[in-house]
């Protein structure tokens, strides 16, 4: 007997937070309004009861469960500036391209601003990431 496929129609959301400590939560939900109250209220997620109240930063709809989960699991691989980013209005993207771009390249992109021991490879990833949000 074959097994019908479970189809999950309606909206979903990845979405990130903001925490009382600073720090960034990522989830996905299909209902981000009741998702949210369950947050501030302590019920939703163990990382987030000690760190309320919370606050939604970014959001982005979806049409299908599987496109909001997967998105959940590559904003939770990003760093906090590429987070920061992404609120900032970077696009996903972008975000990602820029990250597998100059993850490759062993030289610093800012030899003249930084001395190369101190100041990594991924430091400078992030300091081209913040630049491109301002041009």
């Amino acid at each position: 007997m074959r097994r019908e496929r479970f189809r999950r129609k309606g909206e979903f959301y990845a979405y990130i937070l903001k925490c009382a400590d600073e720090s960034y939560y990522t989830g996905h939900t299909n209902n981000l309004e009741e998702r949210l109250k369950r947050h501030n209220d302590g019920l939703a997620s163990k990382y987030t009861r000690s760190r309320l109240p919370v606050t939604l930063v970014w959001k982005k709809e979806y049409r299908q469960y599987k496109s909001a989960f997967k998105t959940e699991m590559i904003i939770k691989q990003l760093t906090r500036l590429q987070k920061e980013a992404l609120i900032g209005g970077r696009r996903l993207d972008k975000a990602l391209e820029d990250a597998k771009k100059y993850k490759r390249t062993k030289n610093c992109h800012f030899k003249s601003n930084c001395r190369q021991r101190i100041v990594t490879q991924q430091s400078c990833l992030y300091i081209r990431l913040l630049g491109n949000l301002f041009y």
